[in-house]
C-alpha cells in the first residue's frame, strides 16, 4: 500500500492523515481505560455464567480497535518505531 500511495501526488497526504490519527489513537487516555475496565467486568461476568452474547458485548465495549491499528501502522512503516513503542504501551 506504501508504494502505491507514494506514486500518487495526493498518497502523500493520506499517508501524513493515517499517521497523524494513529498518533492520536496511541495515547492512553482516561476514557479508554474506562471502556478497557468495562470490557473487562462485562467479560468476567460473561465467561463466569458462560453466557456468549455477555463476551460479544464485551468486544463491542471494548475500545483496543483504535491502539492496535496504531500498532499495525508503526509497525508498516520501519521509519516509526517510536509510535510503534507508545501504541503498543
Amino acid at each position: 500500500m506504501g508504494s502505491l500511495a507514494a506514486g500518487a501526488p495526493e498518497g502523500g497526504l493520506i499517508w501524513a492523515d493515517m499517521l497523524g490519527a494513529a498518533w492520536l489513537n496511541a495515547r492512553p487516555i482516561a476514557r479508554y481505560l474506562a471502556f478497557m475496565v468495562v470490557a473487562g467486568v462485562i467479560a468476567c461476568y460473561g465467561v463466569v455464567d458462560s453466557n456468549v452474547i455477555l463476551i460479544v458485548g464485551a468486544m463491542a465495549v471494548s475500545p483496543d480497535l483504535l491502539p492496535i491499528t496504531a500498532i499495525a501502522v508503526g509497525w508498516s512503516l520501519a521509519g516509526r518505531r517510536s509510535l510503534l513503542g507508545r501504541s503498543g504501551r
